[in-house]
């Protein structure tokens, strides 16, 4: 009896090594009020997936969704997504592999782009673009048939003053969306100047109360600033500034570590 509680045992670890969960993200991205813009939605770590779905939402007083285009895997256009809820900032999706009968495996791919409009009326406001259950509950499955899940990285737009926008190709000054984000331990801000200069932390919570800040003095190169998850009291949104010289980036930070 009790090898027989043994192998159970074995094989329901063995069992729950064997499928990993691919993990699918939005991208983050600064947008001028009124600009037009896309935001790419990837996943690594496909292992023979022969359906996904889930849905998107978003604020839609700050940014309103205009189509979904550039598709990149088999079987996925238009035809599967629904914006019947796309006013009120949410867009379903459902996909499902007519091309093989082994699903796709990719280590990492673009999936698509969803392109949106800054509100014209909003200077230096955020919102996230977040993997949700509704109005499509969120289920992805690879050959067995068994949802699987998904690991979700959520992306942020904020929509700056056009003054805080810079050529990226040409800036002096690069400051990136945390990493990983949601969080629940620490994360890091990634910065790249090409002169030094004196950067500025700002932590806000939702009701305008600051819950941390951090200077320094940085020199040219990457760096990646971190920020300790034990500053937060309590899971949830926050808002962060990031100031370098004359340039002021807003962030939201997502906290999930209590």
């Amino acid at each position: 009896m009790i090898k027989y509680l043994q192998c159970i045992f074995c094989y329901l670890i063995a069992c729950g090594t064997v499928v990993a969960q691919p993990t699918f993200t939005t991208s983050s991205v600064d947008a001028a009020p009124g600009e037009v813009f896309t935001i790419q939605v990837s996943a690594e770590n496909l292992v023979n997936i022969v359906s996904m779905q889930f849905s998107l939402d978003w604020d839609p007083d700050v940014v309103s969704f205009q189509e979904v285009k550039d598709f990149a895997i088999p079987d996925l256009g238009s035809g599967n997504f629904g914006a019947q809820e796309a006013d009120q900032g949410r867009l379903g999706m459902n996909w499902f592999d007519n091309s093989s009968s082994v699903g796709i495996t990719h280590t990492s791919t673009d999936l698509f782009k969803v392109e949106f409009r800054a509100n014209e009326q909003i200077v230096q406001a955020s919102t996230a673009v977040s993997f949700s259950g509704a109005p499509v509950a969120i289920e992805v499955a690879d050959t067995s048939f068994m949802d699987i899940g998904m690991i979700p990285v959520n992306g942020v737009i904020t929509v700056l003053d056009p003054n805080n926008l810079t050529n990226l190709d040409k800036a002096p000054i690069t400051i990136g969306q945390n990493i990983p984000n949601p969080f629940c331990e620490d994360t890091f801000i990634p910065v790249e100047v090409t002169e030094s200069n004196d950067l500025k932390i700002e932590i806000i919570n939702l009701t305008g109360a600051q819950i941390y800040e951090h200077t320094e003095f940085i020199h040219p190169g990457l760096h990646k600033i971190n920020i300790p998850g034990d500053i937060f009291p309590a899971n949830g949104t926050y808002l962060c500034s990031v100031l370098i010289g004359e340039k002021k980036v807003a962030k939201k930070l997502f906290y999930n570590g209590k």
